[in-house]
């Protein structure tokens, strides 16, 4: 209920998040993503079922050039009525501002239903 339910720190890499079910996360701080990821790279997330959460589904943030982030892949997962309670959002939602330096990130064959967002 406080936040995330997977995190991976800064300078993570080449983790696997697999096969979890993940609902109600992030419910007292609306701040990140049921599996949110900050500034690391090489990871896999795949075949997750994620539900019913306030904002991201699956969240990455990569804003600083003098770290090494992207290269994840995001694959087969399952977002269901994610992004209910934030405006600034989305099921997926990979952000990389001023990090001309990301190798960006694979995004496929995920499901996603009933992505809200405030107006």
């Amino acid at each position: 209920l406080w936040g995330s339910a997977v995190y991976l720190a800064h300078g993570s890499h080449q983790n696997t998040v697999k096969n979890n079910l993940i609902e109600n996360t992030g419910e007292v701080f609306v701040v990140g993503g049921a599996i949110q990821y900050d500034e690391n790279w090489g990871n896999l997330i795949s075949d997750n079922v994620i539900r019913d959460v306030p904002r991201f589904g699956i969240g990455g943030l990569n804003y600083d050039p003098a770290l090494r982030s992207g290269g994840n892949t995001i694959t087969g997962n399952i977002v269901l009525h994610s992004s209910q309670k934030s405006s600034d959002t989305g099921a997926i939602y990979i952000y990389s501002g001023p990090d001309g330096t990301h190798d960006g990130d694979i995004i496929t064959n995920n499901i996603v239903v009933d992505a809200g967002g405030l107006e």
